[in-house]
């Protein structure tokens, strides 16, 4: 019985002779699965193997070029990562503004630093990209935008709007706004 499995043009065998046959020297000892039947020459008997796809090295990751969507899913697990890391600031912050009028005067004075305002602009930046891509995430599920030119208008959406969002609270956290 044959137990290969074809996706698309190409048929596989499974993994079990895979194993088996990674040994495998001699051209009498492999078989040929799909398009490698097209690629001898119909002029010679030689058998021309093809080239096997592998993942990425580290050391290639510079030279990798990521597209949109997954540009937007990256920054929007690092943005969850870093909300869920500054959670325990966030809430000592919120309970120093609400304890008493000394507390919250301590609290004025902090955020007034400008290393606090870069924080709370960057906790900003995360929360409002978070929650555009959480959107646009939520939107693909639904199976909408899923093929690649929406997919990739929709990537675009996200980065214009919540860029804009955060440019917007960059005003008015540094007092422009």
């Amino acid at each position: 019985m044959n137990d290969d499995f074809i996706v698309g043009e190409r048929c596989f065998p499974p993994a079990r002779e895979l194993r088996q046959n990674s040994g495998a020297t001699s051209r009498s000892d492999r078989r040929t699965y799909g398009s490698e039947r097209n690629m001898t020459n119909s002029n010679s008997t030689r058998h021309t193997p093809r080239s096997q796809i592998r993942n990425i090295r580290f050391d290639q990751l510079g030279n990798y070029r990521l597209p949109l969507p997954g540009i937007v899913s990256i920054l929007h697990r690092i943005s969850g990562l870093l909300l869920f890391l500054c959670l325990p600031l966030l809430l000592w912050l919120f309970e120093l503004s609400l304890a008493s009028e000394r507390s919250f005067e301590r609290f004025v004075q902090i955020s007034q630093s400008w290393v606090a305002r870069i924080a709370l602009l960057a906790l900003g930046w995360a929360l409002l990209h978070h929650l555009c891509a959480g959107v646009r995430f939520l939107l693909l599920d639904l199976h909408l935008g899923v093929d690649r030119v929406a997919a990739l208008k929709s990537s675009m959406a996200v980065l214009a709007v919540s860029g804009s969002l955060t440019l917007l609270l960059a005003l008015y956290v540094f007092g422009v706004l």
